[in-house]
């Protein structure tokens, strides 16, 4: 769950959070100030959504167990918040050898005899580097299942990597299905006409297929995706 906040002191900077901390109070009485939500992302677009308007009062976002500040505002620094809400992917040029980086979460560096989870574990690392050799916007980073017959190479959409975080973009492959598909969140895709999965909590059709390869899913990965504009790749890089 994530709370939003406001400062009692105007024109400051909204990204302060640990010195002056006793500064900050609920934005508002009530529920609206509260956002019941398991994803990061949907969470900053909530806080978009609720702090619209130009204020000169910062407002903040931040989680309620750890009081992790994802995103703040006010008329001051609102632009170093806008990369975490593009919903568009950079893609480089074949002829590019530069390669973003690849991170392991801490379920993916355990070793296992399982013969079904090293296959896994293989295709999961080839995928996150073939989405590494495709993408310039974004990090990579891999995740698995507690019981290691399944898991997924995904793009670093979220501030914070968790339950329900860094979820929008993936290659994903199961021991139990045999499948490798490709996952697409609907704000990502470039054509609704694209999404064949409904998301339960949006209730937005996302895209989710299986491919005969990595290779394949990748290329399909470019063609339904949003691309970049120059101005937020810089943006995204920042």
């Amino acid at each position: 769950m994530y709370i939003i906040e406001k400062c009692l002191i105007k024109n400051v900077d909204a990204k302060y959070s640990t010195s002056e901390n006793h500064l900050w109070v609920k934005a508002w009485s009530g529920k609206k100030s509260i956002i019941d939500s398991g994803s990061a992302s949907n969470a900053i677009a909530i806080f978009k959504e609720r702090t619209l308007a130009p204020r000169t009062v910062p407002y903040r976002l931040i989680t309620m167990r750890d009081n992790i500040v994802l995103a703040a505002i006010n008329a001051n620094d609102a632009d170093s918040f806008k990369k975490y809400a593009i919903n568009a992917i950079g893609f480089k040029n074949k002829e590019a050898n530069t390669s973003s980086e690849v991170i392991n979460s801490c379920s993916a560096t355990i070793e296992t005899p399982i013969t079904q989870a090293t296959q896994v574990k293989l295709l999961v690392s080839e995928a996150a580097e073939k989405l590494q050799s495709a993408v310039t916007s974004h990090k990579v980073i891999t995740r698995y299942n507690s019981d290691r017959e399944s898991g997924g190479a995904w793009l670093v959409t979220s501030i914070t990597d968790g339950i329900m975080s860094n979820s929008d973009v993936g290659i994903t492959f199961s021991s139990h299905t045999n499948n490798i598909n490709l996952l697409v969140a609907n704000k990502y895709l470039n054509d609704e006409c694209h999404g064949n999965d409904r998301c339960p909590w949006t209730e937005l059709l996302g895209h989710n297929k299986s491919y005969s390869s990595i290779d394949e899913a990748v290329e399909m990965l470019v063609k339904i995706s949003k691309q970049a504009t120059q101005e937020e790749l810089k943006l995204l890089a920042s």
